[in-house]
């Protein structure tokens, strides 16, 4: 079924192989969660069924003895030889983020078991070969795996002692990496010249109002806002003509027509920050102070950081006139 096999994230499954080719002690975690048949890639199910049983052996695991392992197995040339296990550790950008890499493959398995077991279930009761009890109960398995892979996983707050790590704040204890900042005032104030100096010295990694940046951000800002003359007038007033090689820009995007397309972007290049400026015109809203309207807009957000992965920090630059609207566009009390 075609559908089924559009159901994959190969570059997730490439990220959990080489988090442990990183740093083996992954395995730890992941073997109890993970099986090799959540892989959807071939390659990738043999090389994580290997990675498995070396662990389960108590076999240290790192370039050298996974690919002797894999001659052994007579397996080296289906998980793509040295080649590709040098490929995965230089691909995978943090082996820290193993288990949110795994949480998308095993979110992709889902949702292709689900699929699978429904196509079945359809062409049965369409030649007749399951009745329509049976097509029941099979459809009732589904919901049980489906609560068996729920991500409603109470933890004990005794445990998160352990657990919780501090994360590095990209700048001044306010922009921190998977979070979504929108900057609001009146019109006409310098937000956009305020976000300009703000993504320019991200991306040389200098200081800005006196607080430097942890590290040199690649930025993507999408201004509808400023014209592309003004936009070089801007730049090198604010740069003295150092202008950043990872700033980039996008003139124009209507965002709930072309959400997809840049969250391909964003996935295929690792933005650290990603500017939309204004975000009236970007996401086509009618009413920037509306609540409904803006809680469909949060949700586009929201996916494009959780998709993109952890990295990804979303800034917007708003008008707000400081009222508040309730859900059907009506000026609250």
């Amino acid at each position: 079924m075609k559908a089924i096999q559009t159901i994959n994230s190969e570059e997730y499954e490439n990220a959990v192989l080489g988090s442990i080719l990183i740093d083996p002690k992954v395995m730890d975690s992941l073997s109890t969660d993970l099986n090799a048949d959540d892989f959807y890639k071939t390659a990738n199910k043999k090389l994580y069924s290997l990675l498995a049983k070396m662990h389960e052996l108590g076999n240290p695991i790192d370039l050298m003895t996974v690919y002797e392992f894999a001659r052994e197995q007579r397996l080296d040339s289906a998980i793509g030889g040295t080649r590709r296990l040098i490929y995965l550790t230089e691909t995978t950008p943090s082996s820290a983020n193993f288990k949110y890499y795994a949480d998308k493959v095993l979110e992709a398995s889902q949702k292709r078991k689900i699929l699978t077991e429904i196509s079945l279930v359809y062409k049965g009761i369409s030649n007749g070969t399951i009745s329509g009890n049976d097509a029941g109960i099979r459809l009732n398995k589904i919901d049980a795996y489906r609560s068996e892979h729920s991500n409603l996983v109470p933890v004990s707050a005794y445990d998160l002692e352990d657990t919780a790590q501090p994360v590095q704040s990209l700048w001044d204890e306010m922009l921190y990496p998977a979070c979504i900042t929108q900057i609001n005032s009146e019109p006409g104030v310098g937000k956009t010249t305020f976000v300009y100096n703000l993504c320019i010295t991200g991306a040389n990694g200098g200081s800005f109002l006196g607080i430097p940046f942890s590290s040199p951000l690649k930025v993507l800002n999408i201004d509808v806002e400023t014209p592309v003359w003004k936009r070089g007038i801007k730049l090198k007033t604010i740069t003295d003509g150092r202008l950043p090689r990872e700033l980039y820009f996008i003139n124009a995007l209507n965002l709930s027509l072309q959400f997809s397309e840049l969250l391909g972007l964003c996935k295929k290049e690792k933005y650290d920050l990603v500017v939309f400026d204004t975000q009236s015109r970007i996401f086509n809203l009618e009413h920037e102070n509306d609540n409904a309207e803006v809680n469909k807009m949060m949700e586009l957000l929201r996916k494009l950081v959780s998709d993109t992965g952890p990295w990804c920090l979303c800034i917007t630059v708003a008008n707000r006139t400081g009222r508040v609207y309730t859900a059907e566009g009506e000026q609250a009390q």
